[in-house]
Order: C-alpha cells, then structure tokens, then sequence
C-alpha cells in the first residue's frame, strides 16, 4: 500500500470486496474512521509480452504518489494474506511514466524473484501492459494491540487499445492492512466488515485484474492445489505449511464464486478439494477434534 512498510518489507493485508450499495455504506464507513481525503493514484504495470510476471503472481508497478513516483515490486510470499514488497522513490522530471529500472530491487528479495521467473533475454521485452487510475481514502484504526489502515479504493484498471481506445474494468474495493501490532487485529476487523457489509474476501490483485484484461478474460480459472514440500520442520511449521497451502487454493476460488462468476462449477469443485485437504490435515495433526 504506501511506502511505510515494516523492517522486513512484509505487506500483512486482507483485501475486501462489495456490491456497489454496500460499497457505498463501506465508504461512509470509512470516512467516519478518517477517511475524508482521496488520493489520486495513478499506476502503470510492467510485464512481458506474454505476462509471465502476473502469471507467476509478481507485479511491477510504477506509481505517481501526490509529486512523486514510486517504484515497486510486489511478490508472493508464505501465505495468501502476505507479500514480500519493495519501494523506491525514483526522480523523474516531465511528463509520462519514468523508465522501469529493476537495477533497483536487485538485493531485496522481492526483486530476486523476478530472476527466478525471466531470463535475461526477457528483460528488454518489460514493457506497460496496462494501467490503473485509482482513488483512494485511508484511515488510520487503533485496536487492541494493533495498529491498522484502511485503504478504500475506487477507480479503474484500463488497457489501452491499438486503436487508441480504452478497455476498462472498475475497482472497488478495501485494504485492512497491519501496520503494527498483533496480526490477528486484521482478521477480527476483516470479519466485522464481512458481517456489517456483505463483503467477500478479494484475493485478485490489480495487477490480476490487468493481466484479464488484457488477455479478454471475464474471470479467473480455479486455482488447484498448489504442490508443497513439508521437509524436516517441527509439528508447527508443518501444520502452519498445510493451513497456508489450503488457503492458496480456498480463497482464490472462494472469490471468484463471491463476486458472481456465471460458470462456477470448477471453482466449486476446487474450493471443496481445498476444504477437504485443510480438514485433513488438521485431522492428522490433531490440532482440531471432527464428528
């Protein structure tokens, strides 16, 4: 969200979604938390010519923040609630967007990641894919032993045609993200929004959101189960890979079912096949009794 991150440039957030009369009441929600200023944020997203970035949940933006522009790369992290995150302020002088330098992230993890998915070939082909124009209200919420924002987000993803025209799908959504304090602040808010708004957990980045765009897509496909490697670790660690790993596959498909996909028989199948795996291994692991 904005450049303020913790000491491990770890982003600990859950994003929210809502039909459009509840977004409204969830405005006014926000407002009345502080929320009365919008920020203008203007974004363009870097990816190859066949967007091997999104596809590998990695996103490259380019953000005009009031005078300056940020720099960012966001990637996956442990979890799906996580993600590793690395700004840089970069000086640009004119008009349009400042040349995409990944020179800039290359000792922070995030950036090593994008080693891990292009060749060096592939990185003269880095080019903007598509772009958001979005407005934004933030508050600042105090819990018990958490400090929290409120991110409410409302604009639009757009790909700019070859005939000069725009294709463009709107946003709407909020960001409950840890600033400090006890992570499990997050969720108890997260949970309250979902009761008082009807909102759904939104597991699509903007960054997704540009890549189906761009690639004519309506929805996203099922996400399946994702393999994982348990090692040699404690019953902890072990219990926290299978919850997390569950999770990957559950709420992808949980969302897309949320925000009204018309064919959604393989994202059903798949949120079962999630659910029956986390049953499982908390069954095997005996951290919760079942009937």
């Amino acid at each position: 969200m904005q450049a303020h991150k913790n000491p491990s440039d770890v982003e600990l957030e859950i994003k929210l979604a809502a039909d459009p009369a509840q977004f409204s009441r969830l405005t006014s929600f926000v407002i009345a938390k502080g929320g009365v200023r919008r920020t203008r944020l203007q974004a363009a997203y870097i990816d190859t010519p066949d967007f091997k970035l999104a596809k590998a949940g990695i996103a490259c933006r380019l953000r005009k923040e009031g005078r300056f522009w940020i720099q960012t790369i966001k990637a996956p992290h442990e979890d799906p609630l996580s993600r590793l995150e690395h700004n840089v302020r970069i000086q640009q002088v004119g008009q349009g967007f400042p040349v995409f330098d990944l020179k800039l992230h290359a000792n922070h993890e995030a950036g090593q990641k994008i080693n891990q998915v292009l060749q060096p070939a592939e990185l003269g082909s880095l080019a903007v894919r598509f772009q958001t124009d979005i407005y934004r209200r933030t508050a600042s919420v105090k819990g018990r032993g958490a400090l929290l924002e409120y991110a409410l987000d409302e604009g639009v993803v757009f790909v700019t045609l070859a005939d000069g025209g725009r294709s463009v799908r709107e946003i709407r959504e909020l960001e409950i993200e840890l600033i400090d304090g006890n992570p499990e602040l997050v969720l108890v808010h997260a949970k309250t929004i979902i009761r008082r708004f009807k909102a759904y957990f939104q597991t699509k980045t903007k960054a997704l959101h540009g890549y189906e765009l761009a690639n004519q897509l309506e929805h996203s496909p099922a996400v399946k189960a994702l393999p994982t490697s348990l090692g040699r670790r404690t019953n902890r660690d072990i219990a926290m890979a299978i919850l997390a790993n569950s999770m990957m596959q559950i709420l992808p498909n949980a969302a897309e079912i949320a925000a009204g996909v018309s064919d959604y028989d393989d994202h059903l199948h798949q949120l079962r096949v999630g659910l029956r795996r986390l049953r499982t291994g908390l069954k095997i692991l005996g951290l919760q009794k079942f009937k």
